[in-house]
C-alpha cells in the first residue's frame, strides 16, 4: 500500500467506508432482486444484516468527522493521541458493535431483543426492515453506496495509483503471465 495512505488516519476511515457501502450496496441488490421481506419466517430474510451496512456507514462517517475535529481543535496532541492502532481500534470497535446488535436480534426472542438493543441503545427501538428494492425513487439513495467508493477513487492520487499498481496491475499481469516488476523496469526505460 502506498505511504501516504498508511500515514493519515482518515484513510483508514475512507476505507472502512468503502467496504461498508459496497456490502450495503450488495446486500440492497440482493434484497431487491429476491424481494426480501424481514420478518421472522422469512425463508428470504436477511437476519437484519442489510440495514446494518447502512448503519456502519453513517457510523464510519462519524467516526471520520469526530477524528477531523479533534485532529483540528487539538492538532499538536492529535498525532501522540491518536495512533494508527488506535484509528483502528476505533473502526473494530462500531464494526463489533453493529454486529453484536445483530447478534442479539437473531439469537434471542424479538421480546428480549428489543429489551436488551433498547438497554444498549439507551431507548430507541429497532424497526422492522422495509424492502426499498422495488421503489424507484428509493433505489436513488442505494446508488450512493455504489458512487462513494468510485469518487473516494477518482479524486483521492494516492489511492488511485495504489489500487492500480498494486491490486489492477498485479492481476492482470498474473492473468497475461507477465512478472509486474519487470512491467514496471519497462516503464521506467521507456520514459528516460
Amino acid at each position: 500500500m502506498n505511504r501516504s495512505l498508511r500515514s493519515e488516519n482518515r484513510f483508514m476511515y475512507m476505507l472502512s467506508t468503502c467496504l461498508s457501502d459496497i456490502c450495503s450496496g450488495v446486500s440492497y441488490y440482493y434484497v431487491g432482486v429476491l424481494d426480501v421481506r424481514d420478518y421472522y419466517d422469512s425463508p428470504t430474510r436477511t437476519f437484519y444484516i442489510a440495514p446494518v451496512f447502512l448503519g456502519l456507514s453513517y457510523m464510519a462517517i462519524l467516526a471520520a468527522q469526530a477524528d477531523r475535529y479533534h485532529a483540528v481543535s487539538v492538532p499538536f496532541k492529535y498525532s501522540q493521541r491518536m495512533t494508527r492502532n488506535r484509528t483502528l481500534l476505533v473502526i473494530l470497535a462500531y464494526w463489533l458493535y453493529a454486529f453484536s446488535i445483530v447478534a442479539v436480534n437473531n439469537l434471542v426472542t424479538m421480546g428480549v431483543a428489543k429489551i436488551v438493543t433498547g438497554m444498549v441503545l439507551l431507548g430507541t427501538s429497532c424497526y422492522p426492515f422495509k424492502n426499498d428494492g422495488t421503489d424507484p425513487v428509493r433505489i436513488l439513495a442505494r446508488l450512493n453506496a455504489i458512487t462513494t467508493p468510485l469518487l473516494y477513487i477518482r479524486g483521492c492520487t494516492a489511492l488511485r495509483n495504489t489500487l492500480l499498481n498494486k491490486v489492477w496491475r498485479t492481476q492482470c499481469c498474473r492473468m497475461k503471465g507477465v512478472n509486474p516488476q519487470n512491467v514496471k523496469k519497462t516503464e521506467d526505460e521507456m520514459l528516460q
